[in-house]
């Protein structure tokens, strides 16, 4: 994998600057601009078929950094046969060639190879990523294919970056990893199914197999109790009115709602399995090669516990319960999760939140229907008090994912993480 330094500063600290990757990137977009705007300016190609021909570019990028990880796929994909390009745009190929090349490939012989594997690489094919898709945004608007030129320029934002979906999900399905065998494939950008239709294809960031050897403990977990990895309509209904609350806040103080990408939704929604699956699985992380020292607690964590707590007093029905909030299990894994992530290895820089919460707290939120007075009640409660914690923590950053996990049949409790940038 390509590591150009993933950061991840955990909140109360100083927040780490990105004024680094901002930087490589804008070089990166410098250097592929030329060659967007001629593919975009061609006299004898319509918009949508120059956007087209962009579209397969994205389908080529994606493919390389899905299976960066896997070297057998990755000596596939990272050649490309310039007679089945060729075939595949008959109008004008020397201008999508010429993208190409911007991006990192080079001429060899007959293919058209990808590499060296570098920082500087990676970051020209995740520029040209947030480029095209920014292309892609703007044809949608009513004058959009008019103006198609005028967005292209090399002021990417961090938002834009950390919005790229690579045209996949993040972790891999049990029914994938036995069926498909690899991240191969690609797919047609209509229907890929994802918010970033540039270069729809098959497969995951994260092959299964990868993290059973990264992280081993969490994905024996995942396979032990498949239905806790799983959201649904509770967990949703919490994410939606948290999410809301949170931009509500953002309005109030004259800051632009969030940007809410779908990989940091999928980070923060492991990592919030992760926690709860810790609490039936304290070895969770064991054999697991961490990617720097967590602190025991955050500067702002209430004092220990008292001795009652320690000696087993039934904290469920403790009349002000002690807070779970650290959250060590799911921050170690969303940093591992977020170095399979292009934008991080990068040095795209990430802070964590999180938030335990027990029966005790809310107990309607965990029984009742979700149509029931009462769970609209406990929600409103639970949102409150967690957005009481984090608005001071999100007010700097303009990305998060938020992800919520129940375990209603064992340990009663939720886990609501959140990952900002």
């Amino acid at each position: 994998m390509i590591h150009g330094g993933v950061v991840l500063e955990e909140p109360g600290g100083e927040p780490a600057p990105v004024d680094g990757a901002r930087l490589l990137l804008r070089t990166a977009a410098e250097a592929c601009l030329p060659a967007l705007r001629l593919q975009i300016e061609a006299s004898d190609l319509l918009p949508q078929q120059a956007l087209g021909a962009l579209s397969f570019c994205c389908e080529v990028l994606n493919r390389l950094l899905v299976n960066l990880e896997d070297p057998t796929a990755y000596a596939k994909f990272s050649k490309l046969k310039v007679a089945a390009l060729r075939k595949r745009l008959p109008r004008r190929p020397d201008l999508t060639e010429a993208v190409l090349v911007a991006t990192g490939f080079k001429e060899a012989g007959e293919y058209l190879e990808w590499g060296p594997q570098s920082v500087e690489v990676l970051a020209k094919a995740v520029a040209v990523l947030a480029l095209v898709s920014r292309l892609q945004e703007t044809a949608q608007t009513s004058e959009g294919l008019r103006c198609l030129v005028q967005r292209l320029n090399s002021d990417i934002t961090v938002s834009e970056v950390l919005s790229l979906n690579y045209g996949c999900k993040l972790l891999e399905t049990v029914r994938e990893s036995a069926s498909l065998g690899s991240k191969s494939g690609y797919t047609n950008p209509l229907g890929a199914g994802t918010t970033n239709t540039a270069g729809g294809i098959e497969g995951a960031l994260i092959t299964r197999q990868w993290l059973a050897n990264r992280i081993p403990g969490f994905a024996a977990a995942l396979e032990e109790y498949p239905s806790l990895s799983s959201s649904g309509a509770r967990e949703k209904a919490l994410v939606r009115s948290v999410s809301r609350a949170l931009n509500n806040f953002r309005s109030q103080a004259n800051l632009p709602r969030f940007n809410m990408p779908q990989k940091l939704v999928e980070v923060a929604q492991l990592a919030a399995v992760a926690q709860l699956l810790s609490l039936r699985r304290p070895d969770l992380l064991e054999a697991t090669e961490l990617p720097k020292k967590v602190p025991v607690c955050e500067p702002d964590m209430e004092p220990e516990l008292d001795s009652a707590e320690k000696e087993g007093k039934d904290i469920f029905h403790a009349t002000n319960p002690p807070r779970e909030d650290s959250g060590i299990v799911g921050r170690q894994v969303a940093k591992i999760l977020l170095e399979s992530v292009p934008a991080f290895q990068l040095g795209l820089t990430a802070e964590f939140l999180s938030e335990t919460l027990r029966l005790a707290e809310a107990p309607a939120f965990f029984t009742m229907s979700l149509k029931e007075k009462p769970f609209e009640v406990s929600l409103q409660s639970l949102t409150e008090r967690i957005c009481a914690d984090w608005q001071r923590s999100t007010m700097m950053l303009a990305s998060i994912g938020i992800g919520c996990a129940v375990d209603i049949d064992n340990d009663d409790k939720a886990v609501v993480f959140a990952v900002l940038a």
